[in-house]
């Protein structure tokens, strides 16, 4: 008896070569994007970027510039995050670090007896012997 295969023998078709065996498929370098940016900057500690930051000042001022040239980038810099803080501050703009934060005062109430939490102002408190607590937590870092 002859072994005869339920479908033709026939080679599968080569495949495509992936993205990730490609060198640059969209024409950006791995670390320009924002998950490269935030690998890299887990990589080092901040004592770390702050020795890069040291050396980088120290080549500026070795320059033949004048001298407010040099200091120039430090103080942009800061005054740039003193004003992204106080907006921040005040409301002009979001918080990215606060988003999905609840603000406010929240305490557990006892279920009604329809099962429904809601309670109209004035109500009171009270009912059955459940009280039931959500406990969440949120990091963002």
């Amino acid at each position: 008896m002859e072994f005869t295969p339920l479908f033709p023998n026939t080679t599968p078709a080569r495949k495509p070569p992936s993205n990730s065996s490609r060198a640059f498929p969209r024409g950006v370098h791995p670390l320009l994007s924002i998950g490269g940016q935030n690998s890299l900057r887990a990589q080092f500690t901040i004592s770390t970027w702050l020795c890069v930051g040291a050396a980088l000042q120290s080549l500026l001022v070795l320059l033949p510039l004048p001298v407010y040239y040099t200091i120039l980038p430090s103080i942009a810099l800061l005054a740039y995050k003193i004003i992204n803080t106080y907006l921040e501050l005040w409301g002009f703009k979001a918080n990215h670090l606060m988003q999905g934060v609840i603000k406010g005062r929240h305490s557990a109430i006892f279920p009604n007896s329809d099962g429904s939490f809601t309670r109209s102002a004035g109500q009171t408190i009270g009912g059955g012997g459940v009280c039931v607590f959500l406990l969440g937590a949120r990091s963002n870092r």
